[in-house]
């Protein structure tokens, strides 16, 4: 496990403590270091103790595995808690009960609320809450910020937002009576035409007190006649300022009251989206009753959710975390500022609050008038909040989580598909129109949808609401119109047909009309067959005997007249058949008292209709397992119908959880490696089934059965293994697999598109059945249309860098100069700063925007292959393949997604139109196009350090490894750097294929890369150390540095080195690099290491080669290369060689390896070897016993011991 991981695991934990390692020991306080970063490195090896109460020593001793192991005790430990709090004894219980009943004593919050829970349902029940409320206290205070798959972040716990949908069902919301509270509104005016749209959403049953706020070119009578007769209690003219300082003006008035919303009018098309969601126009009365009962209750802040079309930081910082710090200076917050990692906060300005939250803002004074603050005073809204008990809803109208990696736009595999001899068929429910049964059961107007948006998430990371998609919204199966679109989207993605639920209670029928219209429109191309659901129907959907509302009676009539109501749909021609019999399936044989007489029975009333008898499916579940136990003719998979039986443990405990729970949760990757392991061939016909996604909490909140971390990747992976058992056991006339469900939103189970995935089940469907993998697309026969046009913009930040670096400015519009791109579409600008390059047009509308948030270098293909890989993806934003010195990589999913946090560190963006998309959500990397980030130099071009680096390149050298590793050099800050370039054995080819790169990287200051071809010299055999020693001695400039030709370095590199050098007065200095993963087949950095992070001395250096060749720097004017000696056949391990004589003990910034700063990658390819960095323990082997080896080994051995002996 690398240190990243391992420092974000501890710290997540909160079983790090740094006051304690650093007071414990004084060599690492004087040693100045991370103390965390040490621990995890070094510190777990030495026997040092991360916190007072864990003891390292003595856990090794209970777990002697970890004696000899690379394993962190303490990682062991968080990782296997679930296994040890198994068999915690019995006064580890009761200490935990103690400190339980101390945080409850102790804190008056808790105490309260269990003398109040003690009142209304008992002390089990107070003591079950406090539990679980001091529990959720010490883990949010523990557990301060969790990062899903190293990048999704959410807030940090200890602010207690919580993200929350407001059930628009008037009925839901009946026991919510809010008691009268002191209501306070302020509204700062900019936009005068927009404050009306809040008066009237605020013109109701709710007392209140209005407080304005406006800048001086607004009229204050012209506010009052927008206000409808609503009366000021105090209006203030105010200077420029944001709208939040702007509340500050009327702080004194508004800490009076309880209750206080905040609006203004500075919002663009997004404002009426926003109010809905806080003050809605329809919902108006009822959703202001139910947030002040919020607030009344437990909750202190309620803000929309931000939307927006810009690019978003992650973090929720943007940059201003010093801004909130100097801010907060005289306010005493339970909270570091440092130590909030993620934030959220009422982004937009809107939001309701309750005062005594937060005061101590109203004590603060903005000094720095020239600084605009109103950002930070919006996000100080929940860190100040956080000194009082409750939580904060942020209300969603979308999607809770923002994090789009699986969202696809809609791909037609009408014409790919060649797996046409498996049927994939999916159930579906037609419970979505209102019917008299269920107005009377379940309150006028209910459908499927009512449940649906009644939701919440239950804890962090939980997908909730399950909005459809826009192309279908929250339909009604009113009309045919609604099954001609599902048709189509099934014919697109090749589902197969629908199995209706059908619901039949002894001649009742409910919720029919749906298929009884597709029987009346035969054009609507759905092959479809039933699915008696024979169970009770119960208040609570679950078919048991409570609270039945309707139920089943079994006879000979209800065979014969339940035959005889399906014969019509029998007889339709998409009805689904196998060996022409008409296909039904059966939820509950075993609820069946006789059913070998309902298939006789049903047998003769299909022959008197000249039809075959149906061929009956059973349903595997509720105690059936062999569908000849019933006489019937198949059984069919259901999964989780016993909820795996324990086989898939649960894993609620691991979740971060935002109320008490009594629901039962599985991770969706075990249970589909559960059923795929059932491979074993069943004695009868047996058709697989698999379940895209699956979660109740719809329909039964806290007690829900959900599956968690569901993927369409995953799901695509389980469908192709489905699909080999079946091609294994089934002939291919009756090749089917069942899909639970096609829209059975309440389930949370639906192939239709949503919000959140959007097409991307419905799409791994057509992958699958058109031999498609879930990879990057293809762009290979993608074409760029003459008649595309991309404008290209320039942040602030990357025009200032521009600015200020004229050397930098040429190399970046030779970068755009070079691409190919400007072969294929119209580039152009409103900027002037390209007029040189490209046209400046004010008056076009471009397809899409390349945004350079900051500059970078590119490869000549870098924007065409972006480009291309938009056209394939539509509504996606494209990033390039960009370096980055960010300690870990950005994480890329198999299809090329990305999160939001590698789309904030890319230095350019390729977006659609704005207008095109209501919403940014995919984000892909497009692998082919590389692009590393330049910083503008603080030197001028003749100030600037003259390095040049050598480069050894032999036969067998990935070229396109090369060029980046030329572009890294060519984005050296502060640095003129000439690569030194040495050949053996390239062919001519080769050589024309390096001439061309050379000629694409645009290097600083023009300079031109030097070339020694060995080769031609008539020299044999292998020329690595000759050329590595020969080069060093023709370098002319006063900096020397190496560079292989798959390696990289960042772009402070030589600047940092030289600076250390210089401060230092020594011949060599040193940084360190990474041991790096890369994937070779995608191009991409997958990982990063800190394996070289050891040796800080001469010593250390003799006894172990700590010095990767590009990780120093040569100062050549103070070291005599004269002396150096080498062994031209020397095969391995030649730079140590040479560095053994170079480096000395007096004349080696040393001091330099201490800081452990990070200069560059030492690429490990997962599919290649470096020579002495093999990772293949049996290639090692074979290399240490190899001849030339162990030749070279006592080389270094011999001059190893002179230098010593010296």
């Amino acid at each position: 496990m690398n240190i990243f991981k391992s420092c974000k695991i501890i710290k997540r934990s909160g079983l790090f403590d740094p006051e304690y390692y650093l007071k414990t020991y004084a060599d690492i306080r004087r040693a100045d270091v991370d103390p965390l970063k040490h621990f995890c490195k070094h510190g777990y090896k030495e026997g040092r103790n991360p916190s007072a109460i864990f003891d390292i020593k003595k856990y090794i001793s209970k777990h002697p595995e970890l004696k000899n192991s690379d394993v962190n005790p303490l990682i062991h430990y968080i990782e296997n808690s679930d296994e040890l709090s198994k068999t915690t004894n019995k006064s580890s219980q009761i200490n935990r009960i103690a400190t339980l009943a101390t945080s409850v004593i102790e804190d008056p919050s808790l105490l309260k609320k269990f003398v109040a829970e003690v009142r209304r349902k008992g002390l089990m029940s107070a003591i079950k809450k406090s539990k679980f409320l001091a529990q959720k206290k010490l883990s949010s205070h523990n557990q301060q910020s969790y990062t899903k798959g190293g990048e999704v972040l959410y807030p940090d716990r200890r602010l207690g937002i919580i993200p929350h949908y407001i059930n628009p069902d008037p009925a839901s919301h009946s026991h919510l009576e809010p008691r009268e509270s002191k209501v306070a509104i302020h509204i700062d005016v900019t936009n005068i035409d927009k404050l009306e749209s809040i008066v009237e959403r605020l013109a109701q049953d709710i007392k209140y007190d209005l407080y304005v706020t406006h800048p001086k070119e607004i009229d204050a009578s012209a506010i009052n006649s927008r206000l409808n007769g609503v009366d000021i209690k105090k209006s203030i003219q105010r200077d420029a300022m944001g709208d939040m300082e702007a509340m500050l003006l009327v702080a004194s008035e508004i800490s009076e009251y309880e209750i206080v919303g905040h609006f203004h009018t500075d919002i663009d098309d997004r404002y009426e989206r926003l109010l809905d969601l806080i003050i809605d126009k329809k919902l108006s009365t009822m959703q202001l009753h139910t947030i002040i009962a919020y607030m009344q209750k437990d909750i202190k802040v309620v803000y929309p959710e931000h939307i927006s079309k810009s690019i978003k930081d992650p973090s929720g910082w943007y940059d201003n975390k010093s801004v909130v710090k100097e801010i907060v200076d005289s306010v005493e917050i339970a909270i570091e500022i440092d130590d909030i990692e993620s934030i959220d906060y009422p982004q937009d300005g809107l939001f309701w609050v309750r005062v005594d939250a937060i005061k101590d803002m109203f004590t603060i004074e903005i000094s720095d008038k020239s600084v605009d603050k109103n950002r930070a005073l919006r996000q100080l809204i929940p860190i100040i909040s956080s000194n009082f008990d409750g939580s904060i809803y942020r209300l969603h109208g979308g999607n809770s989580i923002d994090d789009y990696r699986y969202y696809e736009e809609q791909v037609d595999y009408s014409q790919d598909i060649v797996n046409d001899d498996i049927k994939v068929l999916s159930y579906y429910l037609p419970q979505f129109h209102p019917i008299p049964e269920n107005d009377e059961w379940h309150g006028k107007g209910f459908t499927e949808w009512t449940k649906v948006r009644g939701a919440n998430p239950l804890f962090e990371g939980h997908y909730k609401q399950h909005i459809p998609h826009k192309d279908i919204g929250y339909y009604l199966l009113d009309s045919a119109d609604t099954l001609r679109k599902q048709s189509e989207l099934m014919k697109s993605s090749g589902v197969h047909g629908q199995i209706f639920y059908h619901y039949w209670f002894s001649g009742k029928l409910i919720l029919e009309e749906p298929v009884k219209m597709l029987l009346d429109t035969p054009d609507i191309d759905m092959p479809f067959c039933f699915c008696w659901a024979n169970e009770n129907w119960t208040r609570r959907w679950d078919g048991d005997d409570a609270d039945i509302l309707l139920g089943q009676i079994y006879s000979k009539e209800d065979a014969k007249a339940f035959i005889e109501y399906l014969i019509p749909f029998f007889k339709d021609s998409r009805y689904i058949r196998i060996d022409d019999r008409p296909v039904l399936y059966i939820y509950r044989p075993t609820s069946i008292p006789d059913i070998k007489e309902y298939l006789e029975i049903w047998e003769s009333v299909c022959a008197e209709a000249s039809l075959p008898k149906p061929y009956v499916v059973s349903v595997l579940t509720r105690g059936a397992t062999d569908p000849n136990d019933f006489h019937m003719d198949a059984g069919t998979e259901r999964i989780l119908h016993d909820w795996t039986e324990n086989a898939v443990a649960d894993i609620g405990d691991r979740l971060y959880k935002y109320e008490e729970l009594n629901a039962h949760i599985l991770p969706y990757d075990e249970v589909a490696s559960f059923y795929e392991n059932q491979s074993e061939a069943k004695p009868f016909t047996y058709f697989r089934s698999l379940i895209a996604t699956w979660d109740n909490t719809a329909r039964y909140g806290k007690d829900a059965y959900l599956v968690h971390g569901f993927t369409p990747e995953r799901f695509q992976e389980w469908l192709e293994s489905t699909i080999e058992y079946s091609r294994r056991t089934l002939p291919d006339d009756r090749r089917y697999i069942v899909i639970n469900a096609w829209n059975e939103w309440a389930e949370g189970a639906h192939l239709e598109p949503d919000e959140y995935f959007g097409y991307s089940y419905l799409n791994s469907i057509g992958r699958v059945l058109s031999n498609q993998s879930y990879d990057m697309p293809d762009l290979s026969n993608v074409e760029i249309a003459p008649s595309i046009n991309i404008e290209l913009s320039l942040s602030s930040v990357a025009r200032e860098s521009l600015e200020s670096d004229a050397v930098l400015k040429r190399q970046f519009l030779s970068s755009i100069e070079n691409s190919t791109i400007l072969k294929y579409a119209h580039l152009y600008s409103k900027d002037d700063l390209f007029s040189d390059i490209i046209p400046i047009d004010i008056d076009s509308v471009a397809e899409y925007r390349l945004q350079f948030k900051e500059i970078a270098l590119f490869d000549t293909t870098t924007i065409e292959n972006m480009t291309k890989e938009a056209i394939a993806l539509k509504s996606s934003i494209i990033i390039p393949n960009y370096y980055t010195q960010d300690g870990e990589p950005f994480s890329v999913s198999k299809n090329g997604s990305v999160t939001n946090l590698a789309l904030w560190r890319s230095p350019f963006a390729l977006l659609p139109n704005e207008s095109s998309v209501d919403e940014y959500k995919n984000i892909r990397v497009c692998s082919s196009s590389y692009a590393i980030s330049a910083k503008a130099s603080k030197l001028d071009i003749d100030e600037r350090y003259r390095v040049t680096t050598i480069m050894r390149l032999h036969s067998g050298a990935n070229l396109s490894q090369l060029k980046k590793a030329l572009y890294s050099l060519a984005s050296m800050q502060d640095s003129v750097v000439t690569p030194l370039i040495t050949l053996q054995d390239l062919d001519q080819n080769q050589k024309d294929e390096l001439d061309n790169i050379i000629k694409s990287i645009p290097f600083a200051g023009g300079i031109t890369p030097k070339i020694i071809d060995y080769s031609t010299m008539g020299i044999d055999g292998d020329l690595r150390t000759l050329m590595l020693n020969d080069a060093l001695k023709q370098v002319e400039s006063q900096y020397a540095a190496f560079l292989d030709y798959d390696d990289l370095l960042f772009g402070d590199a030589y600047s940092w080195l030289i600076e250390r050098m210089t401060k230092s007065n020594k011949a060599v200095s040193f940084g360190r690099v990474y041991a790096t993963t890369y994937d070779s087949k995608r191009g991409l950095i997958v990982d990063r290491d800190t394996t070289f992070e050891y040796g800080y001395s001469y010593d250390d250096f003799l006894s172990d080669n700590h010095a990767p060749i590009h990780s120093f720097m040569l100062d050549l004017e103070k070291l005599n290369l004269s002396k150096v000696t080498y062994h031209q056949d020397q095969k391995y391990m030649e730079d140590y060689y040479l560095t053994l004589q170079l480096f000395t003990k007096d004349g080696v910034d040393w001091d330099s390896l201490s800081h452990d700063r990070y200069i560059g990658d030492y690429i490990h390819s997962t599919d290649g070897e470096h020579t002495l960095a093999i990772s293949d323990h049996g290639e090692k082997s074979k290399l240490l016993e190899d001849p030339l080896y162990l030749r070279d080994e006592q080389r270094i051995k011999e001059l190893r011991d002179s230098l010593i002996c010296s």
